[in-house]
């Protein structure tokens, strides 16, 4: 009965409260389409309420319009979220068993080697920022959906009610710790 007493106990102390109200919120994100903008040599990944744009080269660039053009030229990406930014791991892949004559000339245009040893054309990291969606642009659907989650920061609002109402969780932690002794202090000293 004691070592269950302490238990109790010590999983009330800790500031739970408090500790609870400042830990980090996350959203999960399901990523379903991109755009690919030629003009700004910009890659653009589409979800439900936002999303993320991305630099290109030129030569990514055309190589990823290619790959709305054909089937046997395809795209994958892996998603990496940090606090401050998206990190895309972007692969772009050619089936050369089925490459059409036509898929073949567009790929020797952009500089690949056509000699079917290497699957993978480009694996490419790229750094991208939230941005409010644009609805206006024909996103590409994703061949493979992406859910990730991604931090949500407090805005100003929510900080500064944080810190006015920190006070009073660290008040309302302290009495639950303090009425846990006051209440179970006397069944320990009498051995129950």
């Amino acid at each position: 009965m004691k070592i269950i007493i302490l238990l109790v106990m010590l999983c009330l102390t800790g500031c739970h409260t408090t500790s609870h109200m400042w830990s980090d919120d996350y959203d999960m994100v399901r990523f379903t389409g991109y755009h690919v903008n030629e003009d700004k040599q910009e890659f653009t990944l589409k979800a439900k309420d936002r999303a993320y744009r991305f630099n290109l080269d030129e030569h990514l660039t055309q190589t990823l319009l290619l790959t709305q053009e054909t089937s046997n030229i395809n795209e994958s990406i892996n998603i990496t979220p940090y606090s401050d930014h998206l990190s895309l791991e972007l692969n772009i892949n050619v089936n050369y068993v089925h490459l059409t004559e036509q898929e073949a000339i567009e790929l020797i245009k952009l500089d690949y080697p056509l000699d079917g040893e290497n699957n993978q054309l480009i694996n490419k990291r790229l750094k991208g920022t939230e941005e409010d969606i644009n609805h206006d642009l024909k996103y590409h659907d994703l061949q493979d959906e992406k859910s990730v989650k991604i931090l949500d920061p407090d805005n100003p609002v929510e900080f500064a009610g944080k810190v006015i109402a920190t006070p009073f969780t660290l008040a309302a932690d302290t009495v639950i710790i303090a009425g846990a002794f006051v209440l179970f202090l006397p069944l320990m000293i009498m051995g129950h």
